[in-house]
C-alpha cells in the first residue's frame, strides 16, 4: 500500500520535510465558497498562507494542503501554533477551523544527535535538566501538553518524569516487558532531601 495522506493536520513534522495533508469541512463546503487558509506561528519563525498550498481536491470536496520542504526547511526545533480558518470571499464572513499546537522537529540531515532524539528523550533531557537547576534556554522552550516546562510546579514534574522515562524505556526496549518492582519490608530510612534520584526513579 502506498503513502496515504492524512485526512487531518498533523501534530508533529520534520523540519525540511515535505507536509501534506487533506481537509473537507461540511459546514463550510467548498461548493459554496468558502476558502480555506492555513497559518503557522513559532516564537521568532513563522510560515504565513503565501507559504502554505490550499488547493481544492474536487473528488473529496474539499482541500488538499501542501508545506513545502523548501518551505518548512530552516524551521527551528520547537513547538508551533497552526492555526486554520475559512473565508467566503463573496461576504467576507471567516471562521476559525483549527488551532491546535504542533511540534517540529530538527532536520534529520543537519540536526545535531541532541536535537535528534525523539520527542520523549528530548522532553526527559529537558525535566532533568529543569529538576537539576541545569535548564538552558533552549530547553526552557520545551513544553508538555501545551504547557510550558517552566510553568509546571516540580512537584507535578517529579511524578510527569517517570511517565516520560517508561516512554523512553519502551522506545529504546521494544517488544520488551516493563520490568517489574519487587517488594521487599525494610526498616524505614529518612530521606535525604539532596539525594535527587531518590525522587526520579522509574517503577
Amino acid at each position: 500500500m502506498g503513502f496515504q495522506i492524512p485526512q487531518f493536520e498533523p501534530n508533529a513534522f520534520v523540519s525540511g520535510d515535505t507536509v501534506l495533508w487533506t481537509k473537507v469541512l461540511a459546514t463550510y463546503p467548498l461548493s459554496d465558497g468558502w476558502t480555506l487558509n492555513y497559518r503557522l506561528v513559532g516564537d521568532t519563525q513563522s510560515i504565513d498562507t503565501a507559504k502554505i498550498t490550499v488547493a481544492a481536491d474536487t473528488g473529496l470536496g474539499g482541500w488538499d494542503v501542501t508545506i513545502t520542504a523548501t518551505n518548512s526547511a530552516g524551521l527551528a526545533p520547537g513547538v508551533y501554533r497552526l492555526i486554520g480558518w475559512v473565508l467566503l470571499p463573496a461576504t467576507g464572513e471567516r471562521h476559525i477551523v483549527f488551532d491546535d499546537t504542533l511540534q517540529v522537529l530538527a532536520d534529520v540531515t543537519t540536526g545535531t544527535p541532541a536535537s535528534l532524539q525523539s520527542p520523549n528523550k528530548q522532553i526527559l533531557i529537558a525535566i532533568d535538566a529543569r529538576l537539576s537547576g541545569r535548564i538552558t534556554a533552549d530547553q526552557e522552550q520545551v513544553h508538555i501538553n501545551g504547557t510550558s516546562i517552566m510553568r509546571i510546579p516540580i512537584e507535578k514534574l517529579m511524578a510527569i518524569r517517570g511517565i516520560y522515562a517508561a516512554k523512553v524505556w519502551r522506545e529504546q526496549n521494544a517488544g520488551q516487558a516493563f520490568p517489574s518492582v519487587a517488594t521487599r519490608m525494610t526498616k524505614p530510612q529518612p530521606i535525604d532531601a539532596d539525594d535527587n534520584d531518590s525522587f526520579w526513579s522509574v517503577p
